[in-house]
C-alpha cells in the first residue's frame, strides 16, 4: 500500500520549491532557459516522489518518460504525453548549455504540462496515509 513517509514529504518539497522557482521566472521576460529547467526538476522530483511512495527506490535518472513508464506500472490508469515529458526532459538538459535557447513558447508549454501533472501528483500524493 502507497504511503507518504518523511522521505516522500522532502521529495514534495523540493518539488514545490522548483515549481515555485518556475512561477517566479515564468512572470518575467527573459528566463524562458531557466522554467524549463525548473519545470523538468519539478516533475522529476514529483515522479521520483510517487514511486518511493509506492515502495520503489529511484535511480538516478532525469528522463521523465522512464520515470513516467515506471510510475505506470505501479499505478494503474497513470498516464502522462511522452511527447511532452520528452520536450522538458531534452530542454531541461539542452538548454542549460550554450548553443540552444528556450523561447516563451517551450517555456509555456513546460508550465502548463507541469501545471497539469503536478496537480494529478501531488493531489494523489495527500490522499495517502502518512507515516513517520
Amino acid at each position: 500500500m502507497a504511503e507518504r513517509n518523511p522521505v516522500v514529504n522532502e521529495w514534495i518539497s523540493k518539488a514545490e520549491g522548483d515549481w515555485r522557482a518556475m512561477q517566479v521566472l515564468h512572470d518575467q521576460p527573459g528566463h524562458d532557459d531557466a522554467v524549463v529547467f525548473h519545470a523538468q526538476q519539478c516533475l522529476e522530483k514529483y515522479f521520483k516522489a510517487a514511486l518511493i511512495a509506492n515502495g520503489e527506490p529511484v535511480q538516478k535518472i532525469h528522463d521523465l518518460g522512464e520515470l513516467s513508464r515506471q510510475l505506470g506500472a505501479l499505478m494503474p490508469g497513470w498516464e502522462a504525453d511522452p511527447s511532452g515529458l520528452t520536450r522538458i526532459t531534452q530542454g531541461g538538459v539542452m538548454f542549460r548549455y550554450p548553443g540552444m535557447e528556450a523561447n516563451a513558447e517551450d517555456a509555456a508549454s513546460a508550465v502548463a504540462i507541469t501545471n497539469g501533472l503536478r496537480q494529478r501528483l501531488s493531489g494523489w500524493l495527500r490522499t495517502l496515509p502518512e507515516v513517520s
